[in-house]
């Protein structure tokens, strides 16, 4: 028997504070009355800038946004964003949020790595179409999708949503230490079938970081929700220390190969540099598997003992 979907995720959205309907032609009232949408799209380079070349390619995406090395927004009253999203991740930006108050909430993150832990681990957060993982055509990099199915009512309406990339940010870098936290809070906004089964849980989901709360913000999960999953949760693990594996790793180099760093450092584009180096020393670490709690809870059964059903 399929299990049983949650329209539109009615039962996660809160009371929105602007009914109404999408139609092709914008946003319209309950009462018909045509109302002004509002979209945001928001780019922002991490460890290292666009290079000239691909700052080219990002210019031709809009003729309309305000576009540095590091950052690329724009906002419609009317209108869409027509460029490639995952090809200018692929070009230098590393992180996408897309909002709009019909519906889209929309986070991107490119891993140019891949992901830190095997398919079959993903597998158990995944959620087809509204929570994916994009793997490159070639290399180990890809593009996490973050995107759960949602209409004009779905969510409140946000406040100060040209913040929320920058609070986001950090996410990255705890995905790519192995930290399932991101995904297990992102499959409970996209999750939609109460019958699902509930994914191992990530120890320390009862201390969320900032970025983790703002991504919690950002798709509206309840409180409640997050605290009853995390009720037989493990303590979050001790992190790695970069500056440790940075040592270890260049006690392990040949002194040519260190010489030829130092030559690149001195180039146009150091941050660049850093960043390629950085992002290898970590992936070169075995990542231990962050801890999880295995539960036989459904998203139902969840929802039920959180007081939300």
């Amino acid at each position: 028997m399929a299990g049983t979907r949650i329209n539109s995720r009615s039962r996660l959205k809160r009371d929105a504070t602007i009914g109404g309907t999408c139609s092709f032609l914008g946003f319209h009232g309950l009462d018909g009355t045509n109302m002004s949408e509002y979209q945001f799209i928001d780019f922002v380079a991490i460890n290292s800038p666009v290079s000239d070349q691909d700052l080219e390619y990002m210019t031709r995406q809009s003729t309309r946004a305000e576009i540095t090395k590091w950052r690329f927004t724009n906002e419609y009253h009317f209108g869409d964003f027509h460029g490639n999203v995952t090809e200018m991740l692929r070009r230098g930006y590393d992180m996408h949020l897309h909002f709009a108050d019909f519906g889209i909430r929309k986070i991107m993150i490119r891993l140019p790595l891949g992901l830190p832990y095997g398919k079959s681990v993903f597998a158990r957060y995944a959620v087809l179409d509204f929570l994916t993982w994009e793997k490159d055509k070639r290399g180990k990099g890809g593009v996490l999708t973050i995107e759960p199915e949602a209409d004009a009512g779905t969510f409140d309406y946000l406040e100060d949503v040209e913040s929320y990339l920058d609070r986001l940010v950090p996410l990255r870098e705890m995905l790519i230490r192995g930290d399932l936290r991101p995904l297990f809070l992102a499959w409970l906004v996209c999750s939609y079938d109460e019958d699902a089964i509930v994914p191992p849980i990530p120890a320390g989901l009862d201390q969320l970081t900032d970025p983790l709360q703002a991504l919690a913000e950002f798709y509206e999960i309840p409180d409640k929700l997050i605290a009853t999953a995390a009720a037989d949760d493990l303590p979050t693990p001790s992190l790695v220390d970069t500056n440790k594996l940075v040592t270890q790793w260049i006690a392990k180099q040949k002194k040519a190969d260190l010489q030829d760093i130092v030559t690149e450092f001195m180039s146009d584009d150091p941050s660049g540099v850093r960043s390629r180096i950085i992002a290898g020393i970590t992936h070169a670490q075995d990542v231990p598997p962050w801890p999880t709690v295995d539960t036989s809870l459904t998203l139902g059964e969840l929802r039920t003992r959180a007081g939300l059903s």
